[in-house]
């Protein structure tokens, strides 16, 4: 019997490799030898009694998928056994083979996860120089991806704490891929202050893997920021100059189950127990992120602007961040006036030479604040804002 993709990934996976794969690639997998015949493999391993609904494509062929999501847990199981008993030459069936199985159960693979993707990062970092394995572990990990981003939205926190032996990696491209994976479920968090808390609390120590992550989600192609880039930057700065910190308060409740799946969520929520532990938690949260949030968005932008966006996008950046020296005269605050400036100073160093010559006025503008920090550090008008406020005023108009 001929599978197709429409009948199931999984079982058209299978008979492809199986005709152009050794057969000792398999031997461990002892579904391959079976599946081309997918009946015999149903009553072999399932008794008659066991019902499931079957569909119909368009073109008469049984569709395999309801099938599947009977008999998932027997092959995960299989599945897993053979990933972790192959031989090297035999890891580039098993991870599409894998790939296509997440296609075939969507949410239902999410029960698997914490069982596949260990050993798909082991694969990773013990084959990092062979390209057709990182091949296909990067083909296996990006489908994952796609297919279960919602059920991972649900717990993003935990999500982010997966690839953490990815993001650490020494190598330039497994951290960069492991970052766009998860910069494609964070893009799906609707509250942009939330994704960023998120992205704290799941590494809070390591802020070069907070701005690696940040980096990646602010990424657009073609050296241009990504949409959410644009609604990201100004609630950021605007959280480092407290103009508005306020809706941060009422996000308590939500941040308090951030973690856990979404059935738990919904009998906490029906819980009558206080909350006053929470919120006194969350309130000690809240302030240490709010003490990180500079240094985070140093590194994430210093990198954008080294690496990866062009020239007009640098010249965004630079005016949005000058643009809350403006803003802050109405409510001047020393701390919040020396981390954007130390946010500027940073771009600065980041821009390479080749692109000075498309941003001279930034350029001159980023110069000359920097000036007015160190006279203001230097506190020889500490005590004298007004003549700050004056300069401000003509550079600035």
């Amino acid at each position: 019997m001929k599978f197709t993709a429409l009948d199931s990934y999984f079982a058209f996976s299978v008979e492809q490799w199986s005709h152009s794969t050794p057969s000792e690639a398999y031997g461990l997998f002892y579904i391959g030898d079976v599946l081309p015949d997918f009946s015999a493999f149903s009553e072999e391993n399932f008794p008659l009694h066991c019902q499931f609904e079957i569909d119909y494509t368009s073109s008469g062929w049984c569709s395999l998928r309801a099938a599947f999501k009977v008999i998932q847990k027997t092959i995960a199981s299989e599945l897993w056994s053979f990933l972790n008993q192959c031989s090297p030459e035999a890891l580039s069936p098993a991870l599409d083979l894998i790939a296509c199985l997440s296609c075939d159960l969507r949410d239902d693979f999410y029960n698997y996860i914490d069982q596949f993707l260990p050993d798909i990062f082991r694969i990773i970092l013990e084959n990092y120089q062979n390209a057709d394995i990182l091949q296909s572990s990067f083909n296996c990990l990006a489908h994952i991806v796609y297919f279960l981003h919602k059920p991972m939205l649900l717990d993003v926190e935990n999500t982010i704490k997966l690839f953490t032996p990815l993001l650490m990696n020494k190598t330039k491209h497994i951290p960069h891929f492991a970052a766009e994976c998860l910069a494609f479920v964070l893009r799906k968090v609707s509250d942009r202050l939330m994704l960023l808390f998120h992205v704290w609390r799941a590494f809070e120590e390591r802020l070069d893997l907070m701005g690696i992550l940040l980096r990646e989600v602010m990424c657009g192609s073609n050296g241009k920021l990504h949409s959410i880039a644009y609604e990201l930057l100004p609630l950021t700065l605007d959280i480092v100059c407290e103009f508005d910190t306020n809706s941060f308060h009422t996000r308590a409740s939500n941040i308090a189950q951030a973690g856990v799946r979404k059935g738990l969520h919904n009998i906490l929520k029906r819980c009558p127990v206080s909350d006053t532990s929470v919120h006194v938690q969350y309130a000690e949260e809240k302030n240490k992120f709010l003490t990180k949030l500079p240094a985070i968005l140093k590194v994430a932008l210093s990198s954008l602007c080294a690496e990866f966006i062009d020239t007009d996008e640098i010249r965004y950046i630079i005016k949005l961040v000058t643009k809350r020296f403006e803003f802050m005269k109405e409510k001047f605050k020393k701390d919040c006036f020396e981390n954007m400036v130390s946010i500027l100073a940073c771009l600065l160093d980041s821009i390479k030479r080749d692109k000075f010559a498309n941003l001279e006025d930034c350029y001159g503008q980023v110069s000359w604040t920097i000036f007015l920090v160190e006279v203001y550090i230097s506190r020889i008008y500490l005590d004298r804002f007004i003549f700050l406020n004056d300069v401000l005023s003509v550079w600035l108009f």
